[in-house]
């Protein structure tokens, strides 16, 4: 299985002890584990289990179970699934609406929650996941790793802005104002060069993903400032105010990420480090103490009200990120069904396609058409024809398995995209999907039920065509085959 140090692993729920019976099992997919790896939120091919937690900075996916779940601790996660560097594709489903809003997607760092039924694909090259439409790094705006390069640029930025004012404190120096030697100043400048190094380091190498209560990394780097900023104003307190003014531009590092109490916090703590700097540690006390408290008190009116800007700003940032989400579940969900649309069909189905000629793999495409909607229709109105609709789509998300998408084409007409299946595979869960449809009743008047019927037509990857065109016209031919065979008065579509 190659060296396990070169393995990535993904956390998902399994239950134990069972065989997986392999793609287009009628065995419930949802509880079976073995060398391919399933759960409710997970289908892992190939690769194998391991119980064995991973470390270091590797991607991860899962959940926090409910606590009511049976058999699970209330942040339930009982393994991690390996899947060896050389395996061409990891496929997993978050069913989002059955867990809750417990489930993520975690890189060292960062944690993205999943939307809602969103069908996330782990490529071996590839750091984040596809969900959805989308990449998460779309929806978010940046990669893990691209928060990294920002974090890191943030600080050089801030680096920047030190020197600066080393820069001008040197100045002062030169023009008679500030008082210090230049042993002072080469010190204060190698404390500022080696801190802004570690905390470039800190991003660079993953090791801000250790820092559970800063998960936006500006914590640390506020504390940072309050701490050189007040040891310039040791220094040198004759530039005091100057380099209070520079705390208001430090805040801006936080702009989007701290609230009203962080902002209000980090100041008061800038403002107790000045308080002890001016009377306890600078060379010359203050002629006029009350001059300081008034000066300090003045500082914390107005960083108050630009705590009160930022937390608008964060609401406006979370607010925004809401609206992201909304609005790419409305692209690319159709809203009678809750299945995805025929946009994200034809975008998934290319990617698809991509895949499998670059690995060498295979998939079939199902499509479902509801045998005689019209009538119903006619007979019962369209409200009843939309319910059928609206039963038929639950039955397909809820009897394919979790690596499987079901897309709403249009009227009464489904695709399901079957990634990693052969033929015969595709076969036996068309089969179960129209044995499952017909047994299904469903009422059309208070004393009257009708058991509906679905034909269904598929078409494989690479067998029956190369582009989206042609596995999809192949799948046309193959349920008008089918509705032919029942009804002899339907007429195929033309194809040139």
């Amino acid at each position: 299985m190659g060296d396990p140090s070169r393995r990535r692993r993904v956390r998902t729920r399994v239950s134990k002890g069972k065989p997986w019976p392999g793609p287009g099992s009628q065995a419930d997919p949802g509880h079976w584990t073995g060398s391919l790896a399933s759960g409710p939120i997970g289908y892992l091919a190939p690769g194998t289990w391991d119980p064995v937690p991973g470390t270091g900075s590797t991607p991860r996916a899962g959940y926090r179970a409910p606590k009511t779940e049976p058999g699970h601790r209330k942040t339930a996660h009982t393994g991690y699934a390996s899947i060896p560097e050389q395996s061409s594709i990891a496929l997993l489903r978050f069913e989002v609406g059955k867990l809750g809003r417990g489930a993520w997607y975690q890189v060292p760092g960062t944690r993205y929650p999943i939307l809602h039924h969103a069908s996330c694909i782990l490529h071996p090259e590839n750091v984040g996941p596809e969900c959805g439409s989308m990449r998460l790094v779309d929806l978010y705006r940046a990669s893990d790793q691209e928060r990294r390069r920002a974090r890191k640029r943030g600080i050089l930025l801030a680096t920047v802005g030190y020197l600066l004012a080393l820069g001008a404190l040197l100045f002062l120096r030169l023009v008679g104002v500030a008082h210090f030697s230049m042993t002072q100043w080469l010190t204060a400048l190698g404390w500022t060069l080696a801190t802004q190094a570690v905390l470039w380091s800190a991003p660079h190498w993953g090791w801000d993903a250790a820092l559970k209560w800063d998960r936006h990394y500006i914590y640390v780097p506020m504390v940072v400032a309050v701490l050189l900023l007040n040891g310039y104003i040791s220094m040198a307190p004759e530039s005091r105010f100057i380099l209070m003014m520079a705390w208001m531009a430090a805040l801006l590092y936080t702009a989007g990420y701290a609230g009203f109490l962080s902002v209000l916090m980090l100041s008061l703590l800038f403002a107790a480090g000045y308080l002890v700097v001016v009377f306890g540690l600078a060379p010359n006390r203050p002629d006029s103490p009350e001059f300081e408290l008034i000066i300090v008190g003045a500082f914390l009116i107005i960083t108050t009200y630009a705590a009160v800007v930022f937390e608008g700003l964060r609401r406006d940032r979370q607010a925004m990120k809401q609206l992201q989400r909304q609005l790419l579940e409305i692209s690319i969900t159709d809203p009678m069904t809750g299945l995805y649309n025929y946009r994200e069909f034809y975008r998934r189905l290319q990617e698809e396609i991509h895949r499998s000629e670059r690995y060498g793999r295979s998939f079939t495409l199902l499509i479902v058409d509801i045998d005689r909607l019209k009538a119903v229709n006619d007979l019962y109105g369209h409200l009843k024809g939309d319910e059928l609709i609206q039963q038929v789509a639950r039955l397909i998300r809820e009897n394919i398995r979790p690596s499987d998408v079901a897309y709403r084409y249009g009227g009464d007409e489904f695709f399901v995209l079957l990634p990693e299946t052969s033929l015969e595979g595709a076969r036996a869960v068309a089969d179960r999907l129209s044995g499952i449809v017909a047994a299904t009743p469903f009422p059309v008047r208070p004393d009257r039920v009708i058991h509906p019927t679905v034909s269904i037509g598929l078409a494989a990857y690479p067998t029956h065509g190369r582009t989206v065109e042609e596995v999809v016209a192949a799948a046309d031919r193959s349920l008008y085959a089918v509705k032919r065979a029942r009804r002899p008065d339907v007429e195929p579509p033309a194809f040139e």
